[in-house]
């Protein structure tokens, strides 16, 4: 990408920070307002953008809207002041707690007079001083289009993680269980919350292109079948959850809902349309089944209520036929006449008469244009012609219902300017002159330049005065798709400078006013057409979904601990961060607050293990091995040893993304020897080939300083075998047994003892093999070790556990899962064998 001129070839960027803004610094030579349409920032190693902030700028304007350009959305954006370089205006985000950026992505209007051409990355920790990170200058405002400048660039790249070598088939050594003291009696939730509330690395999904539709189909299979269960909770037992139901239903497309109808329908044997007549009542009711009835069926029931029973809704027929498209009207008159005994038109006529009914008739038999070339040329004629025919005593009526019910919106809308520039007056006011009633309003609605504009002043008519046309409400927002209605809230906002959202908060009431509120405002997941995008949305649908059912497990009387176990077990730990993340963002809780007053003991443990990503999980074990009095410096060493070199590094990062370098906390809870190991493990273990020649040379060393001396040279097993890779250690134990017909980790047993000779063992293991020694050491004998499964589960993720359960099967000839049922009990058990147990969604 055109990243115009940097500061630095490859900045850097400090490593943690509350506070990030873009300060702009040149603007283009008119210094009008510049628009940014999307700014994201990036943590290290992600391509999710930071999101759960507060979005921020100087000046602080009402109306300003800094969280346009936080919202994901290219239609909308933050507009900057007059002037703005020189006035120091700026769009920052304050993320609640320090977090890293490693990328910075802008995307603005591409208008050569509304641009934003140098700007300022800063960081703050109090968000009054702020530090310049890096500047960009020269930006161009004609990137890719016309429209959109795209302006991105990389801060760090991290290395890609090097695979562990394949293990050999000889006997590993197996570890001596130690007991390792884990007391959670003086533990707290908020610590926990802490590490996770700046780990923002939830990991991008993954697909190859070709498997798109296939995870899509998966996706929305399961997303269906989440929402028609959240509909079932909503609507079991005595009364109705009004919130869940809105959430269910009014934050899905019409497509997605006629999905979840169909299998509503199949499993609990009543369509939803039915199902909300019995469990709702009055507007609440009639919008929500027309959210769930298709838009052209919706228009038909709504031109069916119209021209039944006593009296006529002209306004009702007026906007369906108005607000419709030619495509549209084809495909209700369809649907009509199919239907009905008499047709649409011979209906038309029954209820209207006199030119209001030949312009309806002429809608529905010959729909306007949708599109087409404007002819400026005869604009002209036309707009001459209905001057003349308003001049004068009385009214022609019939060219206008000829040319305003004939001709396209663009061509009407050069009529309205011809007739605007030559009469120095508007058509619409010399329509409102000349006529009157229901021919008059029909004639202005066809003025409108497109369906959404049209809908968004007859919003804005039904509430004004006093009372609101609730009617009108449900038929422009709930009979319409989400994306039309959110077409009609853009179209309301520029003519009336006002949000519809804000409006429909001010006007409308209880369950109509939430409803209403979140059909506009919240995006159905299946809106992105960009494969990768959409399996993301996707993606964190069903993650606010699993955030409902975990919520509901705890909410009331007891805890549902099997619901829990189903959610939790079945989903990865980068999938689980999002649930957390959208729990915080619906429940303004954390996952690790709402189960800590849920749950308990060896269940509670484990579970909280599970919902940490995995760097999380080695900050807490190495903060919890020095919490209190003394050290556990196994538990310590269990953190270094037992990871590879890869997940090491990304813990040290992020411990001291919190400010204090781990070496330091290594010199000051560790000594001896075992310091020497962890100062070497934390500056990375090779993950190199074997070297077989060297491994011979390594073995003979070794053997020098234990066995075939007197004394034990601890130095030379410290540095041989913490600066060697797994692999090069598993060929000194080879090389070694073939030359001493004696194992090397027999000689460390003999020589060494206690947590030295522990950490020793470990580093001849990988950490799959270290995790089935653990396990089988822990489930072995009398009783169970449950701290010890606990972390050696929780701590990993699911396609890790994979890899130990066959490793542990063919190392032991028996089956993890059957060890955890036979060894473990009740809620530990069942989230144990579930976790190693259950496929993540998603996986083959």
């Amino acid at each position: 990408e055109y990243m115009g001129e940097l500061s630095k070839p490859r900045p850097y960027f400090p490593m943690a920070h509350q506070f990030w803004r873009i300060l702009v610094t040149e603007t283009s030579p008119t210094g009008w307002e510049a628009y940014f349409r999307q700014v994201n920032f990036y943590p290290p190693g992600s391509e999710t953008p930071l999101a759960g902030g507060i979005a921020l700028c100087k000046p602080t304007e009402f109306s300003r809207h800094p969280e346009a350009a936080f919202d994901g959305d290219d239609s909308t954006s933050f507009v900057t002041i007059h002037q703005a370089a020189a006035k120091q205006d700026w769009l920052g985000y304050d993320n609640g707690s320090p977090v890293a950026i490693a990328r910075v992505s802008v995307r603005q209007y591409g208008s050569g007079s509304n641009h934003v051409s140098g700007f300022a990355l800063q960081y703050s920790d109090d968000g009054n001083s702020w530090e310049t990170a890096m500047t960009a200058t020269n930006l161009p405002h004609d990137v890719f289009d016309s429209r959109t400048n795209f302006c991105e660039w990389v801060a760090v790249q991290e290395p890609e993680p090097v695979a562990e070598p394949p293990a050999d088939s000889q006997t590993k050594p197996e570890l001596v269980e130690e007991a390792v003291v884990e007391e959670d009696t003086v533990e707290k939730d908020d610590f926990l919350e802490g590490l996770v509330e700046d780990t923002v690395e939830s990991e991008a999904i993954v697909v190859a292109e070709a498997d798109y539709a296939y995870f899509l189909q998966l996706q929305r299979q399961q997303l269906t079948k989440q929402d028609a269960n959240m509909i079932y909770r909503a609507c079991k037992g005595f009364g109705t959850d009004d919130s869940s139901l809105i959430d269910a239903v009014c934050s899905r497309s019409k497509a997605q809902l006629a999905a979840i109808d169909d299998f509503y329908a199949g499993k609990f044997n009543i369509r939803l349309k039915n199902l909300i007549k019995e469990e709702c009542s009055g507007d609440f009711k009639d919008f929500l089944v027309a959210c769930v009835t298709p838009t052209t069926r919706n228009r038909v029931n709504f031109l069916k209520n119209a021209m039944t029973g006593v009296g006529t809704d002209e306004d009702a027929v007026i906007e369906v036929l108005v607000g419709s498209t030619a495509s549209e009207i084809k495909e209700i008159k369809e649907i009509w006449d199919k239907k009905e005994k008499k047709s649409l038109i011979d209906a038309i006529k029954d209820n209207f008469s006199g030119n209001l009914e030949k312009l309806l008739v002429q809608l529905v038999s010959s729909p306007r244009p949708d599109d087409g070339d404007v002819d400026e040329h005869l604009a002209e004629e036309q707009a001459n012609k209905l001057h003349k025919a308003a001049k004068g005593l009385g009214t022609d009526e019939k060219p206008f219902l000829e040319i305003l019910g004939k001709q396209s919106r663009a061509q009407v809308q050069a009529i309205k300017a011809k007739y605007e520039a030559k009469q120095k007056t508007s058509l619409a006011s010399m329509i409102k002159d000349e006529f009157s009633g229901d021919l008059e309003n029909a004639l202005v609605a066809l003025l409108s330049p497109s369906p959404a504009h049209y809908y968004a002043v007859s919003i804005r008519k039904a509430m004004q005065g006093v009372g609101v046309n609730e009617a009108v409400i449900i038929r422009t927002l709930a009979g319409n798709d989400k994306k039309f209605a959110s077409d009609i809230a853009e179209a309301y906002f520029k003519a009336y400078d006002a949000r519809l959202i804000d409006s429909l908060k001010d006007e409308l009431s209880g369950s109509l006013k939430k409803a209403a509120v979140t059909w506009i405002s919240k995006a159905e997941p299946d809106r992105s057409a960009d494969g990768s995008q959409l399996v993301v949305a996707l993606s964190k649908a069903i993650a606010e979904r699993d955030a409902d059912e975990i919520h509901a497990a705890c909410k009331g009387w007891g805890t549902d601990e099997s619901r829990i176990v189903s959610v939790v077990c079945s989903r990865t730990k980068s999938h689980l961060l999002e649930v957390d993340l959208a729990h915080r963002d619906k429940y303004k809780s954390t996952l690790a607050n709402l189960l800590s007053s849920e749950i308990s003991g060896d269940f509670k443990k484990l579970i909280k293990y599970i919902i940490m990503p995995e760097v999380v999980f080695d900050v807490y074990i190495i903060d919890k091995a020095t919490k209190g009095f003394g050290t556990n410096e196994a538990l310590f060493i269990e953190a270094l040893a037992s990871r590879s070199p890869a997940r090491v590094t990304r813990a040290r990062a992020k411990f001291e993304a919190r400010g204090r370098p781990l070496v330091d906390k290594v010199n000051s809870e560790l000594s001896g020897e075992l310091k020497k190991i962890a100062l070497l493990l934390l500056d990375g273990r090779p993950e190199t080939p074997a070297d077989e020649s060297l491994a011979e040379q390594q073995a003979e060393e070794l053997h020098e300083a234990g066995v075939g001396q007197w004394g034990t040279n601890e130095e030379k097993f410290i540095s041989v075998l913490g600066t060697s890779s797994v692999a090069q250690c598993q060929a000194i134990r080879k090389a070694y047994e073939a030359k001493f017909q004696a194992s090397l980790d027999s000689a460390i047993r003999t020589e060494f003892s206690g947590d030295l000779e522990q950490a020793l063992l470990a580093l001849l293991l990988t950490p799959v093999e270290y995790a089935c020694v653990r396990l089988r050491r822990a489930t072995t004998g009398f009783g169970v070790n449950e701290s010890t499964v606990a972390r050696m589960l929780g701590g990993n993720d699911k396609a890790f556990l994979k890899e130990v359960a066959d490793t542990f099967f063919a190392k032991y000839d028996t089956r993890l899962i059957d060890v955890l049922l036979k060894k473990l009990s009740g809620e530990f058990k069942r989230a144990a064998v579930a976790w190693v147990n259950n496929p993540a969604f998603g996986d083959n």
